[in-house]
């Protein structure tokens, strides 16, 4: 049933049909509220992980020597985050 609500490849509607035939749970307003924040949650959870990642890969940029002004260009990510990135490796 997580693997139904966390997922990224199925619409709110495809969920819903789903949590109805797989697992008799009848939809009410109530249940479909609790469905978008789920939806949401799983949404926030990517978001985060790529987040990591990309200080992850600024932090490994800058312990090898590449300047600011380049990770900037390559990343597209503001030289004031990666001043902020920088600064909390110190």
């Amino acid at each position: 049933m997580l693997t139904t609500l966390l997922s990224n490849n199925l619409s709110k509607e495809e969920k819903e049909k789903k949590l109805e035939d797989n697992y008799n749970i009848p939809m009410s307003v109530e249940l479909e509220g609790g469905l978008v924040e789920m939806c949401n949650l799983s949404d926030l959870v990517e978001q985060k992980g790529i987040e990591q990642g990309r200080e992850e890969i600024i932090r490994n940029m800058l312990d090898n020597g590449m300047e600011v002004d380049m990770i900037a260009k390559v990343t597209g990510i503001s030289k004031e985050k990666i001043e902020a990135i920088k600064a909390e490796i110190k």
